[in-house]
């Protein structure tokens, strides 16, 4: 299939653009289309591979918190967003919250994780992860 479409390609070239290309310039070109097919695919198999962050439940009665936040340099503005979850991986809290004037990234980050600390004793979270 991939000689299929270089050939495609070199005889859309040949007729568009009026070039004649010669057969060794269309081995060359499916050779090294075959090599960067093969590369993008273990690029992505190796991705693939990496990418095997799948949320895992807390043992017990802790509770289990993720956070993030955005930050947005030109409003100098963030958003932090917190999930807490127990071990059935049932939500027992959620929210967003809006930041203003935040100067960078870190300290964006560093208000998120207030964030988080402040609404686990709110909510009388004893054990946490």
């Amino acid at each position: 299939m991939e000689e299929f479409n270089a050939i495609w390609y070199n005889m859309n070239r040949m007729f568009h653009e009026g070039k004649r290309v010669l057969v060794h310039e269309i081995v060359g070109f499916i050779n090294a289309y075959c090599v960067e097919t093969k590369l993008r695919g273990e690029v992505l198999k190796s991705r693939n591979e990496n990418n095997n962050n799948v949320w895992q439940p807390p043992r017990g009665d802790v509770i289990k918190i993720n956070f993030d936040m955005s930050f947005n340099q030109n409003q100098h503005t963030s958003v932090s967003g917190i999930v807490a979850q127990n071990k059935e991986g049932l939500v027992m809290a959620s929210c967003t919250f809006p930041w203003e004037n935040i100067a960078d990234p870190t300290t964006a980050k560093a208000k998120a994780c207030l964030q988080v600390v402040t609404m686990a004793e709110e909510m009388g979270f004893q054990d946490m992860c």
